[in-house]
């Protein structure tokens, strides 16, 4: 039912921002209503549209929005990194490597601004569920990689060289 609204709702805006806008709140929405099976549901169809979109198509803002609005940036929503986790993870997994590793890259420099040593992740800290989807992009563009290489697997160390050397590509 909240699928049907978001498109009902994308159709009607013109521009990217207010389909952006409508997408994001689709998405608090579900992690308000439905905590973060209510997020993914909502990711989930929402990914669907993006599963074949390329780098600057809609899905790299929404990406980006939803980082924002879990930091606290985004006006009218409380910081929850629990809510980028759910939404964002659930969002990557069909899309594009190259879309995987720019986001992987937006969120590494959100979390180096704020003073976060990503290397230092342990699950106490409040921003862990952000290092849990930093490693799911890197995760789904390793994979990315791999298939476009004519391999399934998802092998092989993921590094920071690696994630620019995608986006670069």
């Amino acid at each position: 039912m909240a699928a049907r609204w978001v498109h009902q709702r994308i159709r009607e805006r013109s521009s990217t921002s207010h389909r952006i806008a409508v997408e994001l709140g689709a998405l608090y929405l579900g992690f308000e209503i439905g905590g973060a099976d209510g997020a993914r549901r909502v990711a989930s169809a929402l990914a669907a549209r993006y599963s074949f979109a390329a780098p600057g198509e809609g899905v790299e803002r929404l990406l980006d929005a939803v980082i924002d609005a879990s930091l606290g940036f985004v006006n009218g929503m409380p910081a929850s990194p629990a809510f980028a986790e759910a939404a964002g993870i659930a969002l990557t997994t069909r899309l594009k490597a190259e879309v995987c590793a720019g986001a992987a890259t937006r969120l590494l420099t959100r979390l180096e601004a704020r003073g976060i040593d990503p290397s230092s992740a342990t699950e106490t800290d409040w921003w862990f569920p952000l290092w849990r989807l930093y490693q799911a992009l890197l995760r789904d563009m390793r994979v990315g990689v791999d298939q476009r290489r004519g391999s399934a697997s998802a092998s092989g160390a993921v590094t920071p060289d690696l994630v620019a050397s995608t986006a670069a590509a």
